[in-house]
């Protein structure tokens, strides 16, 4: 041990092993940087451990005269020449991995029907970035807004890149309250990066603004999430605000690999033209969206902000959008429809990307969902890694094909997009309990989900297990449990399932139907006559409560008890109309067939069922409707492929 330290043995090692670390952190910050293949950090860190003892022998035997034995001499050079040998031919044996795709190839269908092959980015390839709120270097609350503009500009002009997937602040901001965070205020880089991380992004934005006579100014940096380092400094200084997040935009550009052979499907608009280049209506669509999201249950501020917004830029869309979406909210939908088309008008030269939520608004708000439904799947192909495709999808899949389907969809949402969002949506599918009850406490998984899950259960052969999920809610909240349990046979109604012994609920429930308002009642005596074989008294209640305009969203319900009834031609009427805004729903094409069968229209029966049966071609083997439809369809003599 005398010899080792005389030597300086274990000084020069510890020499050679803090320059080896820091030079292994050069070579990942290189292959990171120039998206270099990982195998290079492999060679090098085989070379860098595999050479110690080589390292270690020269450092024992420096200066030290040659043995007067030339073979006891020549052991040293051997033994180091083999160890060098060897960890060279090992690292040049690591194989490298082949060189992941950046781009795929995909078949799209768009809105119109039209079908396409489009080049996306591959997994590999995307960036996802969280971009908060910028601070407020001065002590004025009134420039507070300035913020979170800041944050919305610079979200849309990362977005123009295909292969970049930003999270806003808006959408961080549902995380502040889960740190003891008030929305919208500032909080420190060490929470930025926890919520980051939340979010499941790459890298994170914080940068602090200062607005003065001289103009704009801000200074910060691009962090890495996985260990919180600054990767890329962030600076920018302009007359306006616009300039400086064009400036900071560029230097986030130049730090991220990004993919030439997506240069022609990107766009590179100066971010005065994605949202408004009028200061006056950016500072009345900033405010109006954080008087939302403060309080979305008051709509009167944020219509109040995004009118004026409107006023100060005509063409503006995304504050048509924002003020056709709010009034839809206060029941204006006449309104909400035309700046809804307004906007979408407007956004036709915006970027590609968000065109889709202005459309799919306007569609969902139409009740076009046919061609909603048709828009998403175009927008989940051409944008995998988006997570709003998937949840505008998930309900649509379960109806249409079943409870597999709509797993299905769900796990990809998890694998590309937002992973814990999909994984509480697929809980609401019976999966993946284990993983949430990590995040959320079981009581409120149970709560939260009970409505979905009900009616998953309800539209598969197994719907008795129905009665399980209300015991299980029963639980953790009685008070809940008994509410559901009271609506349940309404619920197995309009799923078409009739249970007799669900009459006795119904009789223990009439207290509680009155006290939920009016309507509620009148469905409960309707059911209760449906299930004591009233007909005619549940067909006048229907006609009571279409005359009133009280609930058009029973529609099948309805549909179902003039059908009992044997008011035909009344259940057809009310079909018909939902037809029209709904094309393809395979369960209303269901019961037009189920009607038209009745009526004796075999043809036209045969017709609604086959348009049915097309879009349950896929659907899985426990469906309930696809079953009973297939058996309708030996019926009336319709050949099913």
């Amino acid at each position: 041990m005398q010899k080792l330290w005389s030597r300086q043995v274990p000084q020069l090692l510890g020499t050679y092993l803090a320059v080896g670390f820091g030079v292994l952190q050069f070579v990942e910050f290189m292959t990171s940087r120039y998206d270099f293949s990982g195998v290079w950090v492999d060679r090098y860190l085989l070379l860098w451990l595999g050479l110690i003892p080589a390292v270690a022998l020269l450092i024992y035997y420096r200066g030290v005269p040659p043995s007067s034995n030339s073979r006891l001499g020549g052991w040293k050079r051997w033994l180091t020449g083999l160890n060098v040998g060897l960890v060279v031919l090992s690292a040049c044996l690591i194989a490298g991995a082949d060189a992941a795709p950046v781009t795929e190839t995909v078949a799209v269908i768009d809105d119109a029907g039209n079908s396409s092959e489009r080049v996306i980015p591959a997994s590999s390839s995307v960036q996802r970035i969280a971009i908060f709120d910028f601070s407020n270097r001065l002590d004025d609350s009134d420039q507070d807004w300035w913020g979170t503009a800041y944050a919305l500009l610079l979200t849309d002009d990362l977005r123009q890149r295909p292969e970049i997937i930003t999270t806003s602040t808006i959408s961080l901001n549902t995380y502040y309250d889960r740190f003891s965070a008030e929305q919208f205020s500032d909080i420190n880089l060490a929470t930025q990066r926890r919520i980051a991380e939340r979010a499941s992004t790459d890298y994170f934005v914080r940068v602090d603004f200062k607005v003065g006579a001289e103009g704009h100014e801000a200074d910060g940096a691009l962090y890495r999430t996985r260990d919180g380092k600054p990767v890329q400094t962030l600076q920018g200084a302009s007359a306006d605000i616009y300039g400086v997040v064009d400036q900071l935009n560029a230097q986030i550009l130049n730090y991220l690999p990004l993919v030439d052979e997506l240069n022609d499907l990107s766009t590179d608009l100066p971010v005065a033209a994605l949202l408004t280049d009028k200061v006056e209506a950016l500072e009345d669509y900033i405010k109006g969206t954080i008087a939302f999201r403060k309080n979305a249950g008051e709509l009167d501020a944020p219509v109040s902000y995004f009118r004026k917004s409107l006023r100060s830029d005509p063409n503006c869309a995304v504050c048509a959008y924002a003020l056709g979406d709010k009034l839809y909210g206060q029941g204006k939908k006449d309104s909400s429809i035309l700046l809804l088309r307004l906007a979408v008008r407007l956004a036709d030269v915006l970027p590609e990307r968000e065109q889709y939520g202005y459309k799919s608004i306007l569609f969902n708000v139409q009740g076009d969902y046919t061609n909603l439904y048709r828009l998403m799947e175009s927008f989940r192909k051409v944008y995998p890694y988006e997570y709003y495709p998937y949840q505008a999808l998930e309900y649509h899949y379960e109806v249409t094909y079943g409870l597999d389907s709509a797993i299905y969809l769900m796990q990809t949402a998890a694998e590309l997009s937002n992973r814990e969002q999909a994984l509480i949506r697929l809980y609401r599918l019976h999966r993946y309990e284990a993983s949430l009850i990590k995040v959320v406490p079981k009581n409120v998984l149970v709560s939260r989900n009970y409505p979905a899950k009900s009616i998953y259960t309800l539209k598969t052969d197994d719907y008795e297990k129905v009665y399980e999920l209300v015991d299980e809610l029963g639980d953790y909240d009685p008070e809940l449990e008994e509410l559901y349990r009271c609506y349940l046979p309404i619920q197995m109604i309009a799923e078409g399932i009739r249970e007799e012994e669900e009459l006795k609920k119904l009789e223990e429930c009439e207290d509680k139907f009155t006290q939920m308002g009016p309507l509620m009642a009148q469905l409960g005596e309707m059911v209760k006559a449906v299930l004591t074989d009233k007909h005619d008294e549940a067909a006048a209640i229907v006609d009571e409560i279409l005359l009133n305009k009280q609930s058009p969203d029973q529609a099948l319900l309805f549909a179902r008890a003039y059908r009992w009834t044997g008011r035909y031609d009344s259940a057809i009427t009310v079909l018909e109309k939902e037809l029209k805004s709904q094309v393809n729903h395979p369960e209303i094409l269901l019961e037009y067939a189920t009607t038209l069968h009745l009526q004796g229209k075999s043809v036209e029966a045969q017709q609604a069922l086959s348009r049915a049966l097309m879009v349950w071609e896929n659907a899985d083997e426990n469906f309930r409707s696809k079953r009973i439809a297939l058996e309708l369809a030996e019926q009336i003599g319709l050949e099913v492929s």
